[in-house]
């Protein structure tokens, strides 16, 4: 009987971890998704604003005019469209890297990395001291906080 008890513990905790795994790949997506997304946003809009800014000579005009005018915000606007395209393809290449090879914490992050490290023979090369491990503990608490 009490053999029947710890199997049924045993496919609980299963059943709940296989729960936190399939959540994992979609979350991931998701995180993947949004930066594909922020990336054509802005570069779409980029496109937009080059076509607007573009000069159309009509026949028998030249073909080098200088704009007539520029207005005040186009430097900024140039400046956060610039700043998305950037942001969204770095984060597509994170979250698409950790999603490739199912990484979702910090932790998770420098065991994989460690663990390349070790297989290449550059383990031994890496020393792990008292402040590193702290500095580590406090990014992970702070990470932690952030998706909370």
């Amino acid at each position: 009987m009490s053999g029947n008890n710890t199997d049924v513990v045993i496919n609980e905790s299963n059943r709940s971890l296989c729960n936190v795994r399939s959540n994992r790949p979609t979350e991931q997506m998701i995180r993947f998704f949004a930066g594909t997304a922020l990336t054509l946003l802005c570069s779409r809009m980029i496109h937009r604003t080059m076509n607007n800014l573009k000069y159309k000579p009509s026949i028998f005009h030249s073909n080098n005019n200088p704009p007539k005018h520029i207005y005040q915000g186009e430097a900024t606007k140039a400046l956060v469209l610039s700043s998305g395209l950037s942001v969204g393809l770095f984060s597509m290449f994170i979250f698409g890297g950790c999603w490739i090879y199912d990484i979702s914490t910090l932790k998770e992050f420098t065991d994989s990395v460690s663990a390349v490290f070790k297989r290449h023979g550059l383990g031994s090369q890496i020393d792990e001291t008292d402040e590193n491990n702290e500095l580590f503990d406090n990014i992970s608490q702070l990470l932690d906080d952030v998706d909370e």
